[in-house]
């Protein structure tokens, strides 16, 4: 199923059926990487209102950056910064929806980790319950990477990546 298709096939109908193709497809795209490195310079850009070079950055990212939260956020505002509201909250709809699909995917335990592409998106999904980490640690289950995320509470949530 091409990236596209499964997208659209996610935002008609939410569903783990509908977000493992979403996943693979991402995953599977020639530009996507793990690593958020762009993050840090998006948000500067972002701080100190360079709406176009934000746009153009994450844009030119994308598909690779496609269902990462805080892109379509960084999106959002930039193009609220330049005027233009429909784009605007149409990232901003995609940016809830992709936390939408991280929370969906389990229920944060170490039996059925949030799945997620990179690293951010756990983090934004704490953020939905107005949770943060106070550390996060690497965990093999069963050959497969899993974050432990430690809360100031000392609880903790669990996390694997989409493959």
């Amino acid at each position: 199923m091409s990236l596209s298709n499964a997208f659209t096939a996610y935002v008609d109908a939410p569903s783990d059926a509908t977000l493992r193709p979403l996943h693979r497809a991402i995953v599977g795209s020639p530009n996507f990487s793990r690593a958020t490195t762009w993050l840090f310079r998006a948000a500067e850009l972002a701080a100190a209102d360079r709406h176009d070079e934000v746009i153009r950055l994450v844009e030119g990212l994308m598909p690779g950056a496609l269902f990462c939260p805080d892109a379509h956020a960084l999106l959002s505002t930039a193009y609220a910064g330049i005027g233009d509201r429909g784009r605007a909250r149409r990232e901003a709809f995609y940016a809830g929806l992709a936390v939408e699909a991280i929370l969906a995917s389990g229920d944060g335990s170490k039996a059925r980790p949030w799945v997620v592409l990179h690293v951010p998106d756990e983090y934004a999904a704490l953020a939905r319950f107005g949770l943060a980490a106070t550390q996060q640690r690497a965990v093999d289950v069963d050959g497969l990477v899993h974050d432990e995320l430690t809360l100031s509470d000392g609880s903790t949530r669990w996390c694997r990546f989409a493959a």
